[in-house]
């Protein structure tokens, strides 16, 4: 027999069956919020990490060149400056000198000084004897070829001829010397004191000017 129109019947379902499908309903949706829960957390905690990492990365990275370059501490940086620092030459007789110190710096302001430290040197004479100088530093100016010696400055000659005084200037091209303080020489076995020095012709004059004293020593037969 044909049917003209279909019928859908629902059955209700019985209160024991609604019951426990209300229940299932419950739990699902509480599974449902706490996953929504445990996902938001989840990208929560992925965040915080992500921070802690960059912080870390930031704190544990090397530091860049320009970092470096900063930290550098440069002595004189707008000055030329060495260590074991050599001067040397001819004078106006062609006789050879030279100058030695343990560091040395250029002037800031005055391109041909040169500012020394522990130096030491000497100058050949006329006659091939040699003056050695030593002091705790000293100004060398390439152009006029002037050599300023400050502390504790002691000139030699062998057992001939032994200066000592606390400043003294020495021209490199005539080995003209004079003290600039007080001065005490030892000049073959005698000792003269005066205010002031100077040595001139090659070592061949030497001149004792203030306050001169002098203690002679003589050889006995």
């Amino acid at each position: 027999m044909p049917i003209d129109q279909a019928q859908v019947t629902i059955e209700p379902l019985p209160p024991q069956r609604l019951g426990r499908a209300a229940d299932q309903a419950r739990k699902a949706n509480d599974r449902a919020r706490l996953q929504r829960f445990l996902g938001l957390g989840a990208i929560a905690l992925a965040l915080v990490l992500a921070g802690v990492f960059v912080v870390q990365t930031s704190v544990l990275a090397p530091p860049s060149p320009e970092e470096v370059m900063a930290d550098i501490k440069i002595a004189y940086p707008e000055q030329v400056s060495g260590v074991n620092s050599r001067i040397n030459g001819l004078d106006l007789n062609q006789r050879p000198y030279e100058i030695r110190a343990k560091s040395g710096v250029q002037d800031k302001t005055i391109e041909t000084l040169v500012h020394l430290q522990n130096v030491e040197g000497d100058f050949e004479r006329s006659n091939g004897s040699k003056l050695d100088v030593v002091a705790t530093g000293a100004r060398f100016d390439t152009k006029t070829r002037d050599l300023l010696l400050e502390g504790n400055v002691v000139f030699s000659e062998g057992q001939r001829f032994v200066a000592k005084m606390a400043k003294a200037s020495v021209n490199m091209d005539n080995q003209v010397l004079a003290s600039q303080s007080p001065v005490e020489v030892t000049l073959q076995g005698s000792v003269i004191k005066a205010d002031s020095l100077q040595v001139l012709d090659n070592g061949n004059r030497i001149l004792f000017r203030g306050g001169v004293k002098a203690r002679f020593v003589t050889k006995s037969k």
